[in-house]
């Protein structure tokens, strides 16, 4: 993935001083990143990125399992599922399904020319070819003015402001990461590492306290 440079849209909604664009983390040979995902700081599912590079194709597959239990009881299940193709660093293609509260959306989206046509959940949508998925795996969606919603195939729009480095814990050891905040449809904070690798997140939802932590 270093070896791929996405051509990343203007700088826009970025609240801090001017920044510089990043060089997206992509690895050369096959790889997953795995995270654990607290409620509260209680376990509440798993999260995984697998990146498969072939020749000048990367495929991206996340999948998420997020649950809550009460006995034999279940009254919350998320699954997230989806397959983003990117070729010469821009997507090219996603699939994406997704099971929330009973809900199952679906997304498609495909390269049309100089645009990304989607059908999503909620609607028919059009992207420039730089546009970057909701996936987080990507910092280039920190640069962008909209990314697209892997959930629903949606513009969601992008306002980002850099908080510095911080030490955090991730693949089980102590490493520095840049913390980002990300304003969208939901407000959720964001750590990359020095190579611009996905290493944490944390958001709320429903007055809950959702983390990922790196697990490997």
């Amino acid at each position: 993935m270093r070896q791929l440079i996405l051509s990343l849209g203007l700088i826009i909604g970025l609240t801090s001083a001017a920044h510089a664009e990043k060089t997206p983390w992509m690895p050369t040979t096959k790889e997953t990143l795995s995270f654990d995902v607290t409620r509260n700081g209680d376990k509440f599912g798993n999260h995984s990125v697998t990146f498969e590079p072939k020749g000048d194709e990367l495929k991206v597959n996340s999948d998420i399992r997020l649950i809550v239990r009460f006995g034999p009881i279940v009254p919350f299940r998320y699954t997230h599922t989806s397959e983003e193709t990117w070729k010469h660093g821009q997507l090219v293609g996603l699939t994406a399904q997704t099971r929330k509260d009973g809900d199952r959306l679906k997304v498609a989206a495909t390269r049309d020319g100089d645009k990304i046509a989607v059908d999503g959940a909620e609607g028919d949508y059009t992207f420039p070819v730089d546009v970057i998925p909701s996936s987080h795996w990507n910092i280039g969606q920190l640069y962008q003015e909209n990314m697209m919603s892997s959930e629903t195939g949606k513009p969601l729009p992008v306002d980002v402001e850099n908080l510095g480095l911080e030490t955090i814990t991730a693949g089980g050891k102590e490493i520095e990461a840049t913390r980002y905040r990300l304003k969208s449809d939901i407000v959720v904070d964001l750590w990359y590492d020095a190579d611009n690798r996905w290493v944490k997140c944390s958001f709320e939802a429903r007055d809950q306290k959702i983390e990922y932590t790196l697990a490997s």
